[in-house]
């Protein structure tokens, strides 16, 4: 692939989020001549006017620099590799359909991999832009929940942080590491194989963009944050009710089943007997409910509040929600474990 970036935009029924994005895009300012575009790919089962609307907007970039495909299959992550497949330029960067990137996003993510030969991916900091103009007075602590935070205290190398690695929204990749990955028998680990009701279930699915940053880091390539890297996050009001929070924390446990799944698979200082332990779904059930247990000792009314801004209340619906997932995952949990065991561990 020759150098440059392919900017990359996965929709679903994005018609309304969509054109603010795109005017981000095309307001980017350059310092360095290198080749980049714009990609928009589009779920098949879109019911709104998202791809009338992607391209629309293709009068607002060079001639050829702007492109619509459509996928066929199912979720963000098949949607990842259907923009990496087209992507005409080495460095791929994946925003959002409601990120509004800085005018030099495209150029530090250029520069970025340029000087830094061993940076397999790069993600960046998100901030809150509200569409009644001011969030709801129980935001802040929440902020990095909506991926409109920093990630990292700190800018650098945080392959090795005991954390879920690199956001989605933002994330960039070399995208002959995202082929090799391929070439090497990878797969996103919640998948329609696990059955309708798993799949469904993990709705939000962020355990994709951490696969990807497993898959990554396994190949020996090394992780990078950087805060110069920033986007709004425009947050309509819909998505800034309690209730709706409520929602996407437990969305959020049900999820976690699989990036617990991930980081403790990938592990490779575990003993024999701890390994054989993580991988049995009765232990981390218990250890679920441990945790639940404690949280309901330290504030006996986080399991029963509905008071808006509850630190409690939002780790017990994601421990609720893990213990939901998993229940429906026990009988394979063991097979998944040691299938990341060897997909990522060479």
């Amino acid at each position: 692939m020759p150098d440059g970036v392919s900017v990359i935009i996965c929709c679903y029924n994005s018609a309304q989020r969509l054109p603010e994005s795109l005017r981000h895009l095309a307001r980017q300012r350059f310092f360095t001549i290198f080749p980049w575009e714009v990609v928009v790919v589009v779920d098949r089962a879109s019911k709104d006017d998202t791809w009338k609307v992607a391209q629309s907007f293709a009068g607002d970039f060079a001639p050829g620099q702007f492109r619509v495909v459509e996928e066929s299959r199912r979720g963000l992550g098949y949607a990842r590799i259907g923009g990496m497949t087209v992507a005409r330029y080495e460095f791929l960067s994946y925003i959002d359909d409601d990120n509004w990137v800085v005018p030099g996003w495209v150029e530090t993510v250029y520069r970025f991999f340029s000087s830094t030969p061993d940076a397999g991916a790069l993600g960046g900091k998100g901030e809150a832009v509200f569409e009644d103009g001011h969030g709801p007075e129980w935001f802040s602590p929440f902020a990095g929940n909506y991926a409109a935070s920093a990630q990292y205290d700190e800018a650098g190398d945080i392959t090795d942080k005991p954390t879920h690695l690199l956001w989605g929204a933002g994330l960039c990749i070399r995208k002959s590491v995202f082929e090799k990955l391929m070439e090497s028998g990878f797969e996103f680990t919640c998948t329609e194989r696990l059955g309708p009701e798993v799949f469904t279930l993990v709705s939000m699915r962020p355990a994709e963009d951490t696969d990807l940053c497993y898959g990554i880091r396994a190949l020996g390539w090394r992780l990078y944050y950087t805060p110069e890297l920033s986007y709004k996050h425009f947050l309509t009001q819909s998505r800034l009710s309690w209730s709706y929070f409520r929602r996407m924390t437990r969305e959020a446990g049900h999820s976690s089943v699989f990036l617990s799944l991930l980081r403790t698979s990938t592990d490779r200082s575990l003993s024999t007997w701890k390994l054989n332990l993580e991988r049995n779904w009765i232990f981390q059930a218990a250890r679920a409910l441990h945790r639940l247990g404690r949280i309901a000792l330290r504030n006996p009314r986080s399991v029963v509040t509905m008071a808006e801004g509850s630190v409690a209340r939002a780790q017990a619906d994601t421990w609720l929600g893990f213990l939901k997932a998993l229940f429906l995952l026990r009988g394979r949990y063991a097979e998944l474990f040691d299938e990341n065991r060897h997909r990522f561990i060479r």
